[in-house]
Order: C-alpha cells, then structure tokens, then sequence
C-alpha cells in the first residue's frame, strides 16, 4: 500500500546527515578510546538542533547505523493526524514490525496517534498480527487515578 504524503517523513537534507553520522562515528570512536567528546556533541546538537547524550550516541552505535542515527535526528517529530485510517494504521504497524524505511518515524507517528502506551510491546515483543496489534491499541483505555 502507498502511504499518503502526511504519513510519510519530511526529507532531509542527505549533505547534513553524512555530516551527522561522520561526527557521530567520530563521538562512538572517542568515547572507545575514553577521548573526550564533549565538543562533538554540542556541535552534533547544534546541527541536529535537538539534545543528545553519550547514551544516545553508545545506545545507537549498537543498534543501528550512524547514518541512520543521523538521518533520525533531522528528522521532525510526526504530526498528530485525526484521520488515519484503519487501513493505514494496519500499512503502518506492519512497516514497523518489518523495520521497513522509515520505522522509527512510524513508530513515533503511531504512539502519538493512537495514544497506547504499551504499543511497542505489543509490536516488538507479543506475538501478534497487525490487526490484533491495532485492536489492542484502539480497545486501550489508561487507568484513571
């Protein structure tokens, strides 16, 4: 299924994220060494114009590429959209648990949109489809205190 523009993320500019992952890799490369790498992250915040931790860097050195670090970090956080559909919701959990494209992105999108907290367990960790995925996270109702 192709996904309407408003569900797909902005573009980044592909300069500004090799930029990104070459300061990154730099920041992972002197954090192993136990080089200080303070100045690195400030300038990658500075670019990235949001705040990053050394547990941000180590955390996705294990994870994920540096590129796709970077590529995150410039992308915008998703809008909150009132009209997804049933059909798209389910195009976009199945994404997610493929780690297709822009997963994180879309992860990001459904956890705002559908306002389930235990979303990614249900995605990640319960042996579900993504109809029942999507069933549990309609059917959430948070605990009133």
């Amino acid at each position: 299924m192709e996904l309407r523009p408003a569900l797909l993320p902005p573009e980044v500019d592909e300069a500004q994220v090799a930029q990104l992952a070459q300061i990154a890799t730099e920041v992972v490369n002197r954090m192993d060494a136990g080089l200080d790498y303070s100045e690195l992250i400030e300038r990658f915040n500075a670019l990235a114009a949001r705040p990053y931790a050394a547990g941000d860097f180590d955390g996705a050195a294990g994870s994920m590429s540096m590129d796709e670090f970077a590529r995150q970090a410039l992308t915008p956080e998703p809008p909150y959209l009132p009209n997804i559909s049933r059909e798209e919701y389910l195009e976009l959990i199945r994404r997610v648990m493929n780690g297709e494209g822009e997963y994180v992105f879309w992860l990001a999108l459904l956890r705002l949109n559908l306002s389930c907290p235990p979303l990614s367990d249900y995605i990640f960790y319960d042996d579900l489809t993504p109809k029942q995925i999507l069933e549990k996270a309609l059917a959430y109702k948070p605990i009133a205190l």
